[in-house]
Parts: structure tokens; C-alpha cells; sequence
């Protein structure tokens, strides 16, 4: 998010603030981008993303958005998100 947020030149995040990601940004996985979205709103959806795509490695997903893993699980919780599902 941080990134996001440092590369943007505007007052909106833009795709191209999103290249840090490790697949290509298409019309699926920027769809959820559209104006009058809040910051908190971002974050989550971002956060969803980004574990869905590591399968809910919070460790790699920490390393994706380049944050620690303690703020992961922090945003994790803050947001409501369900915890880690126990095989």
C-alpha cells in the first residue's frame, strides 16, 4: 500500500503504482479500482488480493506489499478478515 501510495503523482492510485505485484496488473485484478474508493477500502481489498494470490502465506504476502508480518497480521485483524483456516 505504501508503495502504491508513494508512486502515485495524483491524488488516485493508478495500475501502474501497482507493478510491484508479480503478475501483470489485467481488467480482473484492476477492476476493484475505481474512483471514490477510501484509502481503508484500498487497503483491504488490496490485502484480500494479496493473499489470495500466496494462498494465505501472510509471510510472502508481508514481502509482496513490503511490510512486516506483524503489520499483515495487524491489518488482517484490524479489517475483520477471517484468520488462517487450520487444515
Amino acid at each position: 500500500m505504501r508503495r502504491a501510495v508513494a508512486l502515485c503523482d495524483s491524488d488516485e492510485i493508478k495500475t501502474d503504482a501497482l507493478r510491484f505485484f508479480p503478475v501483470a496488473p489485467s481488467s480482473a485484478t484492476t477492476a476493484w479500482i475505481k474512483p471514490g474508493l477510501s484509502l481503508r477500502e484500498l487497503e483491504r481489498t488490496l490485502l484480500e488480493i494479496t493473499l489470495h494470490a500466496t494462498a494465505g502465506n501472510r509471510t510472502q504476502a508481508a514481502e509482496l506489499l513490503g511490510v512486516s508480518l506483524r503489520t499483515v497480521r495487524n491489518k488482517i485483524r484490524e479489517h475483520g478478515l477471517p484468520p488462517r483456516r487450520v487444515p
